[in-house]
């Protein structure tokens, strides 16, 4: 009890309001918690310490008053709900998981209170009725043990709630076959209810993944139409199939679109900061620039043995390898593997200065996740930094001005 009027004044004095935010203010606590019936009244209530009344029953009597004195305390009950509607409410949850847990909770509670109820029909007070099911059973006095009744009241009240009914434990009075017959017809809803929410679940969950299949399937309708051949098919077939078990199709580009700017610099900055500081053409850069650079990140895929960049194409981009490996080919090679670079590196930042051909061909070795940024991009950051931009030309000049086919 200490502890449920302990819980009262902190209540009182520091609540939270519908977004979850601290709230000191009283009159606002006022409205949100004490005007309430879900607040501080159905607090107070299970609180109050009526169980003493008890003790002015017969001494006999005392256990059976005190426990339909405790009956309110199934109040409390709705504080369980309130709780796993809070939790289903947060993002980084399994809302299966959440909802299976809450439908057992909630099946535990509605079985025990059917089975206290089905025993105080037919043994109020303690002592059970002439005619009931429980002097059907054998109840005489203590016997059975309180255990074993409780057994026998919870196994009718599964039985009844499934609408199984073997029937061992059936009624013999009016009031316990109204009470069963509701109890059947609540079953039926129950389990009803409880059914129609995980299907819901489930088709939910699987939404996304039939939106895909359709793209999928449209993107297979084109690929017939357009005659390609098996060996091209099927690696788009594949890359489609590695983009869902790595994102689920989700254009990762877009995600925190509607995040604050501030926010969103922040994330990209810790997503590709190391990354641009590695860049010889931005050293002298400062920070406001990098942050602002980093949004024009674009995250591109690649499967194994796929050209990430082949030789003598004109390009207009650079890529930062985030996780793979990359071979570097030899020039004039289709097989043969100068180096190899990892996670950390980046190629072909001369591509954003200058207008060149590929100087060689860049092949993943497995699952490559790049990071690219385009000319036309860094452009639309340079027009708010001009002296970055004399800085990233004079660099330029410095690191590849000497070097073949480059073209100002």
């Amino acid at each position: 009890m200490c502890g449920w009027i302990k819980d009262l004044y902190q209540r009182m004095r520091i609540n939270a309001d519908e977004y979850g935010a601290l709230e000191k203010d009283f009159s606002k606590i006022y409205k949100s918690y004490l005007r309430k019936w879900s607040g501080f009244a159905q607090d107070l209530i299970p609180t109050l310490p009526i169980e003493l009344f008890a003790f002015l029953a017969h001494r006999d009597k005392h256990f059976a008053v005190l426990s339909f004195l405790r009956f309110r305390q199934v109040i409390r009950l709705m504080r369980v709900s309130q709780f796993f509607d809070r939790w289903e409410q947060e993002l980084n949850i399994n809302i299966l998981k959440v909802r299976l847990t809450k439908f057992f909770v909630l099946l535990l509670i509605i079985i025990h209170l059917f089975a206290s109820i089905w025993y105080t029909i037919a043994c109020p007070l303690g002592v059970c009725k002439e005619g009931s099911w429980a002097t059907k059973m054998g109840y005489r006095g203590n016997e059975p043990y309180i255990f074993y009744r409780y057994c026998d009241t919870i196994y009718w009240a599964v039985a009844t709630l499934t609408s199984t009914g073997y029937g061992d434990i059936h009624v013999y009075s009016v009031p316990e076959l109204i009470f069963a017959s509701m109890v059947m017809v609540f079953g039926k809803l129950l389990f009803g209810w409880v059914l129609g929410n995980i299907a819901s679940t489930l088709a939910n969950e699987e939404s996304g993944r039939v939106s895909y299949e359709e793209r999928l399937a449209a993107v297979k309708d084109q690929m017939k139409d357009m005659r390609l051949n098996s060996k091209l098919r099927n690696r788009v077939i594949s890359y489609f199939d590695y983009l869902w078990a790595r994102n689920k199709g989700i254009d990762q580009s877009i995600l925190f679109r509607d995040a604050p700017f501030c926010l969103q610099t922040d994330l990209g900055l810790d997503v590709a900061g190391e990354h641009l500081q590695k860049v010889a053409l931005f050293r002298e850069a400062d920070e406001a620039f990098l942050r602002a650079l980093s949004l024009m990140l674009k995250p591109v895929l690649f499967m194994p043995n796929d050209l990430i960049v082949r030789q003598g194409d004109v390009g207009d981009e650079m890529y930062f390898i985030c996780r793979g490996v990359v071979e570097e080919l030899e020039v004039n090679s289709h097989s043969r593997v100068a180096r190899v670079l990892e996670s950390g590196e980046f190629l072909d930042d001369i591509n954003l200065l200058y207008d060149v051909p590929r100087r060689t061909s860049y092949r993943g070795r497995t699952h490559v996740d790049v990071l690219s940024l385009s000319v036309h991009d860094l452009k639309s950051v340079l027009e708010q930094y001009p002296q970055v931009e004399a800085q990233i030309r004079r660099i330029g000049k410095e690191l590849y001005y000497g070097a073949p086919s480059v073209r100002q």
